[in-house]
């Protein structure tokens, strides 16, 4: 949805005639339908475009287009932050190892998850993955603080 909505805000923003003739309040309403109809299927074979231009044109607001895309734009980018993980290893993993964690997070957490990867040697073995406030420490070195931890209680 995104890119049709990119390539609609586009078309809009580089063409100065169909802003004038959409905006224009001496057109009748029903050419103007006519148009964004056509615009929407320049643009993408999704309904959903074609609704969203209609109900912009019935209220009025298409100048407001480009700040749709932005917010949107703003939405998507929050929402693959908020999906957002770290991986701390003790060395350095072979692309089928990374493959194999990612497809276990994102089993886990969700499929749109990013990766950002980095190496911590004080980790010994093992590895720490992140994400928002989560943190899952399968390290040695996690574990052995656990267990001296563990026995400073006893």
């Amino acid at each position: 949805m995104q890119h049709w909505l990119n390539s609609i805000a586009d078309i809009w923003e580089s063409s100065v005639e169909l802003r004038e003739a959409l905006l224009n309040p001496g057109q009748p309403q029903d050419l103007k339908l006519l148009v964004v109809n056509d615009v929407a299927k320049l643009a993408s074979s999704d309904q959903r475009i074609a609704n969203l231009l209609r109900l912009l044109l019935e209220n009025r607001r298409l100048e407001l287009l480009p700040a749709i895309k932005l917010a949107f734009e703003s939405v998507v980018a929050a929402f693959r932050k908020a999906l957002a993980v770290e991986v701390i290893t003790a060395s350095e993993l072979s692309d089928s190892e990374k493959n194999a964690v990612e497809q276990k997070v994102r089993a886990e957490f969700g499929s749109s998850a990013s990766f950002e990867w980095s190496i911590d040697a004080d980790l010994i073995g093992g590895m720490i993955i992140k994400s928002g406030d989560r943190l899952l420490d399968g390290s040695v070195r996690g574990s052995l603080e656990r267990v001296r931890s563990e026995l400073m209680r006893a």
